[in-house]
């Protein structure tokens, strides 16, 4: 029953009772509600299978398979959602990484021809390597869309690097000619 305790898959001890029921709502909910439909219709095939010794009623068969239905697209639905929120978090963990790498070795270090050992040299090759993989992650998830998203991220990130180098020489420029 769901007031004992139960044994946690993996057998890395008991799991005890939930105090208060979970609440379900949104895209969560309708998968619980969609994934309780789909049991109770399997329970109800092995059920009357077990009773009469037969296989699976049409009645049975269509109750289970019109139930897999809307699980499959209740599922579907509730993953999406995830899959958007992972792209999201990729995405904005490639514009840190590229800001940090802009503002280290400079808006213009993609066309310097570092030293290959020097550490701009190391950070530059270590940065294009992560940004790759995060962006073969984010293509996986959302083809050839988010590998767009991706892209005009980054486009964005070395814009706003590149704005904060031209204020920081108008500055310069600015508190130098004041002191003359």
């Amino acid at each position: 029953s769901r007031e004992e305790s139960h044994e946690e898959p993996g057998g890395t001890g008991p799991v005890p009772p939930r105090s208060t029921p979970r609440r379900w709502g949104g895209r969560d909910g309708a998968l619980h509600a969609s994934a309780g439909r789909l049991v109770a219709a399997v329970d109800a095939a092995v059920d009357a299978a077990n009773d009469d010794g037969r296989t699976m009623s049409r009645l049975n068969l269509d109750a289970l398979v019109a139930a897999w239905d809307h699980y499959l697209a209740d599922f579907c639905a509730w993953k999406s959602h995830d899959a958007a929120a992972l792209e999201r978090e990729l995405v904005a963990a490639a514009v840190a990484l590229e800001t940090s790498h802009l503002r280290t070795c400079g808006s213009d270090s993609r066309q310097q021809p570092f030293h290959p050992s020097s550490d701009e040299a190391a950070v530059r090759d270590a940065c294009d390597r992560d940004k790759a993989t995060l962006r073969t992650k984010v293509e996986a998830l959302g083809g050839a869309e988010a590998v767009a998203r991706f892209d005009a991220a980054m486009a964005s990130a070395l814009a706003k690097v590149e704005a904060e180098e031209d204020d920081r020489a108008a500055d310069k420029a600015s508190s130098s000619s004041s002191s003359s």
